[in-house]
């Protein structure tokens, strides 16, 4: 493979990471993936999953090193350029969303101006409101001007996600970052992702052990065992034909769901039921007690919602 391939956004090529001690984290690995498709990378922990995505943004861990291969995102020799480049091209080409998103944003700055920073042309209020409401959060600037401690655990995300596709990267790399939430706000949060790289055409790389999870996603999977790329290809031959007994072990593991999201992605037709944003409380006295806060809902037809 090589940075020319048509059509590919992607292309990792005979990546070698090692530790300090000289010990293989990544194993020649070779991964490319078409503009606008979805990836996912799964494997036990260990596997190198982590170092794999991480990789796209020219990173590695505290004393892992690159001994061979290359990385070319969008045409750029990501691990070729030098610091300034490099800090350009992460705020321009990818982005990164992790398992925390409190982590990604600054504590004592306000979410609007957080995701206004990484916005590329217009800056105006229209333009930061419309950003906000496109991933379901409140556009209005009292809203706008509450620190991370003042929103939802759910809202938190959105705005990471607000701040993530404000530059309009190329590629959003996904760490996980449902991880934390409950089940309910994970789905939302998940299906947020998704519609944004739909309309936006943006390729997904997704990390996770979780293959069930992935395969709501994923286009691609590339399986990864001890450093090494011991499978990948389609999601729908590779959950119900898979070829390597590692592959079988993690399929196997998901008691069925992933097969079952192979053959039946989702429930069809549009929503029977849905709530956007619902708020509710009751009243103690002089004091509010929010009992819902930015609660969202679909219910296709046919399908059973349990509220836990």
């Amino acid at each position: 493979m090589n940075d020319d391939a048509p059509g590919h956004v992607v292309q990792v090529d005979g990546l070698r990471v090692e530790d300090g001690a000289g010990r293989a984290i990544l194993r020649d690995v070779s991964v490319s993936l078409p503009a606008g498709s979805r990836l996912g990378i799964v494997g036990e922990s260990g596997a190198g999953k982590t170092t794999l995505a991480l990789s796209l943004l020219g990173h590695f861990r505290p004393g892992l090193t690159r001994t061979a291969g290359t990385v070319h995102v969008a045409g750029h020799d990501v691990l070729g350029v030098s610091a300034r480049q490099l800090r350009a091209y992460r705020r321009s080409v990818v982005s990164y969303l992790g398992q925390d998103p409190a982590a990604a944003l600054t504590p004592n700055m306000r979410i609007g101006a957080q995701v206004a920073e990484l916005m590329h042309g217009g800056r105006g209020d229209d333009a930061l409101r419309a950003r906000f409401e496109a991933v379901g959060l409140p556009g209005d600037r009292t809203f706008r001007r509450r620190y991370p401690h003042q929103v939802s655990g759910g809202q938190l995300q959105r705005v990471a996600i607000a701040r993530a596709l404000a530059p309009d990267p190329a590629v959003l790399v996904l760490g996980e970052p449902t991880a934390a939430l409950d089940l309910l706000t994970r789905g939302l949060i998940a299906e947020e992702i998704e519609r944004q790289a739909e309309l936006r055409s943006l390729a997904l790389v997704m990390v996770s052990h979780d293959l069930a999870m992935v395969a709501r996603s994923a286009d691609e999977l590339v399986v990864l065992r001890d450093g090494v790329v011991v499978e990948t290809g389609p999601v729908g031959s590779m959950l119900t034909r898979p070829t390597h007994a590692y592959t079988r072990e993690l399929v196997e593991a998901c008691d069925g769901e992933a097969s079952r999201l192979a053959n039946d992605p989702g429930p069809a037709g549009d929503a029977v039921l849905r709530v956007r944003g619902l708020a509710a409380g009751y009243r103690q006295g002089r004091e509010s007690i929010p009992v819902v806060e930015d609660f969202d809902l679909d219910v296709a037809p046919g399908e059973c919602v349990a509220l836990i």
